[in-house]
C-alpha cells in the first residue's frame, strides 16, 4: 500500500491535529517543497488561501470529529516556492491507535480552473461589446431553440427574455414568412453552415411587424 501512494500521481499528506506527518513525491511536488521531508511539521492549513482558511478550519475540524471523511472540494493554495494553485482535496481520518490521523489526497487543477475562468473572461468580453453594439446576440441549441438572448432583444422586440428562450424564432414569424426563411437556409445554409445577412419579418410584442438581419 505505501509503494502504491509513493507511486501515486495525486498529491497525499497525513496529517495530525493539522501538522503534516508524511507526504508522498508527488504531494512534495505540488506544494513546491525540495522533498517529501521538507513538508513534515508544517501546518497544512498554512498553505490555504487566506480568505479560504476558515472554510479549511472547517473542514479539519469535521474530521477531526471523526473517524469520518469529505469529498473533493476545489481550493486555492499557495506552494512553497510561491505558485499559485488550484487543488481539488479530499479526505479521510481514521484512528491509529489512540491517534486520530487525518489522509488527505490533492490534485492540481490549476490548469483546468484557469482555462475556464479564460474561456468565461472571453464569452463576457463578447457579450459586453454585443450589448454596446446595439444589436442582441443570440445562442440556439440543435432543435433551434433560444438558449441565449442579450438584453437588448428587450428593447428590439418587446419581449422579455423568459418570454423567448426555450422557443423558436419562427414562433415569433408573421404568417408565411417561415416558408420564406425555410427556402432562403436551405439555399445559403445547408448542412447547418454558417450564414449571414438572413432578413425575415418578426412579430414585436405590441404586434408590429420588423425587419431583421440575423447572421
Amino acid at each position: 500500500y505505501r509503494l502504491l501512494v509513493e507511486l501515486a500521481p495525486d498529491g497525499v499528506l497525513v496529517h495530525h491535529d493539522g501538522i503534516i506527518e508524511y507526504a508522498n513525491p508527488a504531494g512534495a511536488r505540488m506544494f513546491g517543497a525540495s522533498s517529501p521531508k521538507a513538508l513534515i511539521g508544517l501546518a497544512l492549513e498554512g498553505f490555504a488561501h487566506p480568505a479560504e482558511r476558515d472554510r479549511i478550519r472547517n473542514r479539519l475540524r469535521h474530521l477531526k470529529a471523526g473517524p469520518g471523511w469529505l469529498g473533493f472540494e476545489q481550493r486555492h493554495v499557495t506552494a512553497l516556492d510561491g505558485r499559485e494553485l488550484v487543488v481539488d482535496g479530499a479526505g479521510v481520518s481514521f484512528l491509529e491507535g489512540d491517534r486520530l490521523i487525518v489522509q488527505s489526497v490533492f490534485r492540481d487543477v490549476t490548469d483546468q480552473a484557469r482555462s475556464r475562468e479564460a474561456m468565461a473572461e472571453r464569452e463576457q468580453r463578447f457579450r459586453d461589446v454585443a450589448e454596446a453594439s446595439g444589436e442582441f446576440v443570440w445562442e440556439c441549441d440543435r432543435q433551434s431553440r433560444f438558449t441565449y438572448l442579450s438584453d437588448r432583444v428587450e428593447t428590439v422586440l418587446g419581449f422579455r427574455r423568459a418570454e423567448i428562450l426555450g422557443r423558436q424564432a419562427r414562433d415569433f414569424m408573421p404568417l408565411g414568412e417561415e416558408r420564406v426563411v425555410d427556402a432562403w437556409l436551405a439555399t445559403h445554409a445547408a448542412g447547418g453552415k454558417p450564414f449571414r445577412d438572413l432578413e425575415y419579418r418578426s412579430m414585436t410584442k405590441s404586434g408590429a411587424a420588423i425587419w431583421l438581419s440575423v447572421s
